[in-house]
């Protein structure tokens, strides 16, 4: 979607930094049925509809001027971001899918759930493959047709690239990635920018606002947690210039303190 535009100033005048929505997709039946999903590719439920429809109420209640939308290419994040979008008023804004804001890719357990993975590989090892930041789960091999080399959407990009499972060091490795060339110019240039993707890769982001934030946050802001990512409510990251309301939700960015769930 194009159309968004151009942010023009005049000479000597200051760029405001933009402020930074981020918003984790609805539910899909595979969240209500506690299936692993990664890169897999179920569409909203009618609950995961519901959350982002409640996702864009709040954000356009928050009166920004998104003018970048950037999303994972899963559907359910595409979808979310739609819903978004489409409750914002004013001229709409460009939306940028990018296979970097994806989930962690599973692997093999994609498609499981709990007690299925604990009974194919062992309750060690899916501990192991979900909190050891380096452990990688057993990979889809390239041959196989759920691997994302055989899918459309990532016909554009490298196929070396593209994971057949991914340890969460590697996932965070491909989104600050994505944030550092794509995401963070955004926002340096003064667009609000609003992000729609998944827990692991939105952890991802927080986190390195929190270390771009450290020299910025006082003593206090040591023990601010990174926000729970829940469906439906969004997260703002207030630019300083703008942050003039003491609501929870208007905070400076990108402070370690600056993080607030966004609630009606």
């Amino acid at each position: 979607m194009k159309g968004a535009p151009a942010l023009t100033r005049a000479r000597g005048t200051p760029v405001r930094r933009g402020d930074l929505v981020l918003v984790r997709h609805g539910r899909t039946a595979w969240n209500e049925a506690g299936l692993i999903i990664g890169w897999e590719d179920p569409p909203l439920s009618a609950t995961g509809a519901a959350e982002a429809e409640r996702a864009g109420q709040l954000v356009a209640a928050e009166q920004l001027r998104i003018t970048r939308v950037y999303t994972s290419l899963a559907r359910r994040a595409v979808a979310t971001a739609a819903e978004v979008v489409r409750h914002l008023d004013g001229p709409q804004p460009d939306v940028i899918g990018d296979w970097r804001l994806n989930e962690r890719h599973f692997g093999q357990l994609q498609g499981l759930d709990r007690a299925a993975a604990f009974e194919r590989f062992g309750r060690a090892a899916v501990r192991s493959w979900k909190h050891d930041r380096d452990a990688v789960p057993p990979a889809l091999v390239t041959t196989d047709m759920a691997h994302p080399v055989h899918d459309p959407r990532y016909r554009g990009v490298d196929p070396a690239l593209l994971p057949g499972a991914e340890s969460m060091a590697n996932l965070v490795v491909r989104v600050l990635a994505c944030w550092r060339e794509r995401i963070a110019p955004s926002l340096e240039e003064g667009h609000d920018v609003l992000i729609v993707s998944h827990l692991h890769s939105l952890n991802a982001i927080a986190a390195e606002l929190r270390r771009s934030g450290s020299g910025a946050a006082g003593s206090r802001a040591r023990t601010h947690a990174i926000p729970a990512f829940a469906p439906g409510e969004p997260v703002v990251f207030r630019s300083p210039v703008t942050a003039s309301s003491h609501r929870r939700s208007h905070v400076e960015w990108p402070s370690r303190e600056n993080e607030a769930r966004v609630r009606m």
